[in-house]
């Protein structure tokens, strides 16, 4: 499963009909493959990375907890806070969209308990 974080409906007519434009959502689901839970916190490379104007984010939670998700750019100033909640056993993905920031390095942090791991991600336009 993939969600999409951003705009999802689009009025391009002006005259009260709206368009599909994209489906995203802004929380994420778990995805449990068969009954596997994951031994350890891991937050897995974006792929694909570099990319425009989306890329795909996935880790693993091995016990009910906080997880925080946070993208920032090259400076360490926080742009995004995709995930921000108590979230149970399982993989998780979700699809982060760059359409509204310039090219350049960024980097994503997953934080949960005393597990923290940074990863570096590049967009080009």
């Amino acid at each position: 499963t993939i969600l999409y974080k951003g705009p999802w409906l689009k009025n391009i007519r002006g005259i009260g009909a709206l368009t599909f434009y994209k489906l995203p959502i802004s929380a994420i689901v778990n995805i449990t493959e068969g009954n596997h839970i994951p031994k350890e916190f891991m937050l897995y490379p974006n792929f694909p990375n570099p990319f425009n104007p989306e890329t795909k984010i996935q880790f693993d939670v091995p016990t009910a907890g906080r997880v925080k998700l946070e993208i920032f750019d090259i400076l360490g100033k926080s742009s995004e806070l995709p995930v921000d909640e108590t979230l149970r056993p399982g993989r998780y993905n979700i699809v982060w969209s760059a359409e509204e920031y310039s090219s350049g390095i960024y980097f994503y942090r997953l934080s949960a308990g005393n597990f923290v791991q940074t990863r570096k991600m590049i967009v080009v336009k």
